[in-house]
Formats: C-alpha cells, structure tokens, sequence
C-alpha cells in the first residue's frame, strides 16, 4: 500500500514514518558502545542553565565523581564555556543502561502499539509515588517531609522562579515534565546522588535553609 509516497513498511503501529529515526538511533547507540568499549575519553562544554547534577544525571555517572576527576571544588559552581571530562566517571554497566534508555532500544517504547506510549493515568502515579515513598524508613520520611514542609507545603503545583513543585526542583532537573510522578521521581535521584539520604540533605537544609 501506498500512500503519497510513503509506504506501509516505514509507518509502525501508532501511524508515525520511523524509518530514519530509528536509523539514526542505531547510529548513534553504535557510537555510544565504541565509547566505551575503547574507554575514550567523553568532553563537553558547560552552557547557560547546565548544572553538574543534570550533567552526572544524563551520563550516568554521580556529582562527587565529575567533581574528583575535574578539580571541581565547589559543585554547585561551574562556568559556561567550562570543559568537563565524563571518561572514567561512570561504571560501563550504568552508562550502557543510560544508552539504552537515551537511544530507545526498549521495545515498548520504539515499536509499541497505541496505548504503550499513552500519557500515565492518574492512578498509575499515585501508585508509583506512594510505592516510592513507602520504600523510606520511618527517619527517612520524616527527614523528606520536614523539607516539603519547608519548601512548598506539599503542593506539586507551587512555583519561586525557576524552582517547581513540591520538592522546589530546579526545573532544567524536571525536563519539562513538572508531573507529580517525574517531582517525586527525580526529588529521590537528586537527593541520593548529593547527599546520599533524605536525613542528610535535611541536616543540610537546617545549616543553610536550602538543600
């Protein structure tokens, strides 16, 4: 079949020409895997609005280890135009993860039908959001209230400048996505990767009245 020049082959199961996309995320998945088969050395340039959390969040790789291997001594200060070297910062394993999930070779999510790339119910993200906080020990959720408490009061929908929601999360952090599913989602991340736990980043909070 074919319609204005474009043939079934190249349209999958949600109406969409795929072809060149997928393509070109082989291309650069197969880049990807030479990067780290040949342990070369991964650079890039600081622009306005990068933080060196979103950096280690996209390469896979944690705040303290980009710090070390650049003689980074405040992480919360970088430069725009600042060179910042990934190689040796990542284990393969995570990075290799973190390709995967960059370059689509999750099935469901390149080759699904319709419904497998629907927006997520409100009930699915209650339950995500009350199965990630019922993980917390008793110390630890009462360390993770106390600093909603203090920024937002728990609304996902509370804004101060570019800070979002209920966990007021930089919203370059967010992606775009101020969801309560991704607030609660990348609240957890950030946390872990800077302070290790909720308990520690509330001590934070108490010193500095941020955290």
């Amino acid at each position: 079949m074919n319609i204005s020049g474009i043939t079934s082959q190249n349209i999958n199961s949600v109406g969409t020409d795929t072809s060149s996309t997928q393509n070109s995320q082989q291309a650069d998945k197969t880049l990807f895997s030479s990067i780290l088969e040949n342990n070369l050395s991964t650079e890039l340039t600081v622009k306005n609005g990068d933080t060196l959390w979103a950096i280690a969040k996209k390469y896979g790789t944690s705040i303290s280890d980009l710090a070390k291997s650049n003689n980074i001594a405040n992480p919360d200060l970088i430069y725009v135009n600042q060179r910042i070297n990934i190689s040796g910062s990542s284990t393969e394993a995570t990075a290799t993860q973190k390709a995967q999930t960059a370059y689509g070779t999750t099935t469901s999510l390149t080759t699904g039908s319709a419904g497998s790339v629907q927006g997520t119910s409100d009930s699915t993200q209650n339950s995500s959001e009350s199965s990630q906080t019922s993980n917390l020990s008793d110390s630890e959720k009462l360390a993770q209230d106390y600093i909603v408490q203090h920024e937002s009061g728990g609304d996902y929908n509370a804004r101060n400048g570019k800070y979002i929601g209920k966990y007021q999360l930089d919203s370059s952090y967010l992606n775009g996505d101020y969801s309560a599913a991704n607030q609660e989602k990348v609240a957890e991340e950030y946390v872990t990767q800077r302070y290790g736990s909720w308990t520690k980043a509330m001590e934070h909070w108490k010193e500095n009245n941020w955290y």
